[in-house]
């Protein structure tokens, strides 16, 4: 093999190297967010109720495998650990929800009675937020997610 050819050669595997490395790219997740404020019987501000649908890529990556019966269907019950575990993971941040009066935002309580759906091929988290501590109101309430 001559000078250039080994040359050749070698730039070529480095180029084939390059090409088998992983992507780095960050994935990004998309959500349809709906949040709306619970009231109790009495008309007391309770909680804040949150459905995140995700994006069509997303749930198609994050439901694999979960048919246990084989059925072609997940139902609610195949996907409750995967909610348990999104909501272990979300208590870390606060849900990604927030709400209170100015800078203070209220703790929520530890139960969210978290549930999932998937259907037409998007995934769909549930949950309810109730308030840690009953909640007075002495301005306007506000809240995000």
């Amino acid at each position: 093999m001559t000078a250039f050819g080994l040359r050749g050669f070698l730039a070529f595997l480095v180029l084939l190297g390059c090409l088998t490395l992983p992507a780095l790219a960050h994935p990004h997740i998309f959500v349809d967010a709906k949040t709306r404020v619970v009231f109790d019987s009495a008309g007391f501000v309770q909680g804040v109720y949150n459905e995140w649908t995700f994006d069509e890529g997303y749930s198609a990556w994050t439901v694999q495998n979960l048919d246990a019966d084989g059925d072609g269907q997940l139902s609610p019950a195949e996907l409750q650990a995967l909610a348990d575990d999104n909501m272990s993971g979300l208590s870390q941040y606060d849900y990604f929800t927030f709400a209170g009066e100015g800078p203070t935002n209220l703790a929520f309580a530890g139960n969210a009675n978290a549930r999932m759906v998937f259907a037409n091929g998007r995934l769909t988290l549930s949950f309810e937020l109730a308030f840690a501590a009953p909640w007075t109101k002495t301005s306007a309430l506000g809240a995000k997610a």
